[in-house]
């Protein structure tokens, strides 16, 4: 009898723990949202222990990722074993490894890079040889084709800073390859690969090149009108998006070219919003173990966490007087002044992205916390039930509340996502007209996931309806639904991306490697959710190795 007691006194105790936890876990969000909306993450640390600290987070996740003991373990591995080796191994050699933990790298590097002299991956890999003091002809080589690539911007960003270190080419002169690159400058003040618009890691990118000669003449007004652009781009959190979607790599490719322009990412007034560093964008991806993800909520991302490894390795260069990450200090033209602050960039913050992520995060929370009342509720009438029908024996209780824990926690720690939100298929009682939707992965090469055609192929000309507003992106999620392919996006409206279609993958072919579209011809520089169609609008997604590499 006794025991019997003291197990229906846990069972009470049991089930008023749920139904407390289920009246918290409402009433903590605002306390989450003032914790969101106050001081900054990087308030409590020195600037210089602060990017120290990320930086072995950062090297401890990759090492465990990837087995490896320690850094030296990362740089001593088959080459091509590690992704990003490259990225990391920059940023090892500008945080001051001694060379001789170079060489196994450098042999690997020499011997497995078998892309076209033009490739982005072997201009990334001349670099980072470059500056890990290597003298193969792989630098020479990767130059030569980088000069060849004409306007080609990533190619032309690349021979630019293999310039900066020293490196000359027959073809074309650094002054010459400057000149070309601030003729590329876009009306709107930044860069891209392609369109009107100006891109934020392509913008980024261009300043670190240009950060060795920002005091010469037609230099310094266009880094100032670029870091405005930048500034403007801007999200309220303080993060950075590419093609609409905010991602870690964006901020970290911003702090590295203010690093590299000598302004300090942490304090420029330009560059804080609401309170909000470029550092506590990065810092929101962080995942369990140091490393970072690509979209919110993911999980480890090797490109995020190199990225984020370089740009807090920049930054700690900047604090310490070595100049520019990728620009050895030995052939560093730039840092003979003290740092300078940018002039005050004009432009206000994007309000878009962050605050549509806010509001789906705020409104899960409720339907869970509603969720979860009625499944105590449930609980509670099961037990009455119980008790008046007389089938009061212990386990019958038992088996009540482990049921309300189970459903509890599956609501808790499940996202559920209707079919309505995953697919949107909107009837269109009013048509504004119609559009074509092509999704071609022909460029992708090898063996295409089950589903495509021989061709590559996905969809060709298919016609859909438009609603007025429609965006590139409904059409595409009307395709999926009406097609059944699968379709893999992060982030909502105009913060939306596309990670996948039909089972391909960006990186899947390379680490540029990714889905892309054009309307009319022409590549948007917009993100999906926010390019709203017209009709007679003709869309192509294609699969890309890298942006360069389709001509456009």
């Amino acid at each position: 009898m006794h025991s019997q007691r003291k197990i229906k006194r846990s069972i009470i105790s049991l089930l008023s723990a749920v139904i407390l936890f289920t009246v918290l876990l409402p009433a903590a969000a605002p306390l989450r949202a003032a914790c969101a909306g106050g001081e900054s993450v990087t308030a409590a640390f020195s600037a210089e222990s602060f990017s120290e600290e990320r930086i072995r987070l950062a090297v401890s996740a990759l090492c465990e990722r990837y087995g490896a003991e320690n850094a030296a373990g990362l740089l001593n591995a088959e080459y091509g074993s590690v992704p990003c080796i490259d990225w990391i191994a920059i940023s090892l050699c500008r945080y001051g490894m001694p060379a001789d933990m170079f060489e196994t790298y450098l042999r690997g590097a020499a011997a497995s890079v078998t892309s076209p002299p033009a490739g982005a991956e072997r201009a990334r890999t001349a670099i980072a040889v470059a500056l890990a003091g290597g003298t193969d002809s792989l630098i020479p080589e990767a130059l030569e084709g980088c000069v060849a690539a004409g306007k080609a911007i990533s190619p032309l960003i690349s021979s630019v800073h293999l310039m900066n270190n020293g490196y000359k080419s027959d073809a074309r002169s650094k002054e010459e390859s400057v000149s070309l690159l601030l003729s590329l400058r876009l009306a709107d003040g930044g860069w891209a690969v392609a369109g009107e618009y100006s891109d934020t890691d392509i913008t980024a990118m261009v300043l670190s090149a240009l950060a060795p000669h920002k005091n010469e003449e037609g230099v310094e007004s266009a880094v100032a009108g670029a870091l405005a652009k930048l500034s403007s781009m801007q999200y309220d959190d303080g993060g950075m998006a590419s093609m609409g979607a905010e991602n870690p790599e964006s901020a970290s490719q911003t702090v590295i070219a203010l690093s590299a322009l000598g302004i300090d990412a942490m304090t420029e007034p330009g560059f804080i919003k609401n309170g909000k560093t470029l550092f506590d964008s990065i810092e929101s991806f962080a995942v369990a173990g140091g490393g970072y993800s690509h979209a919110p909520g993911g999980g480890f991302d090797a490109t995020a966490t190199s990225q984020a490894l370089m740009a807090y390795t920049a930054y700690l260069c900047f604090l310490r007087g070595r100049g520019p990450l990728f620009v050895s200090d030995g052939a560093d033209p730039a840092h003979a002044e003290p740092p300078r602050k940018a002039a005050e960039p004009s432009g206000t913050a994007r309000e878009t992205g962050g605050n549509a992520e806010v509001e789906r995060k705020n409104a899960d929370l409720t339907a869970k916390a509603i969720a979860l009342c009625a499944i105590i509720a449930a609980g509670g009438i099961a037990c009455a039930m119980l008790f008046v029908f007389k089938k009061r024996n212990f386990k019958n209780f038992i088996a009540v509340g482990a049921a309300v824990l189970t459903v509890a926690a599956a609501v808790l720690f499940i996202r559920f996502e209707s079919v309505d939100d995953h697919y949107k298929k909107p009837v269109k009682t009013d048509p504004a007209g119609t559009v074509l939707l092509t999704v071609d992965a022909s460029g992708a090469g090898g063996e295409l996931p089950a589903g495509y055609p021989a061709d590559g192929m996905l969809l060709s000309g298919e016609r859909f309806e438009i609603g007025e507003g429609d965006t590139v992106l409904d059409i595409l999620n009307d395709a999926s639904a009406a097609y059944g392919f699968q379709l893999d996006r992060s982030g909502t409206g105009g913060g939306a991306y596309i990670r996948g279609i039909a089972y391909l993958y960006e990186f899947d072919r390379g680490q540029l490697s990714g889905w892309t579209y054009y309307v009319n011809g022409i590549r948007a520089g917009v993100g999906c959710g926010e390019y709203v169609l017209h009709d007679g609008d003709e869309i192509l997604w294609r699969y890309v190795i890298a942006f360069e590499a389709d001509g456009r």
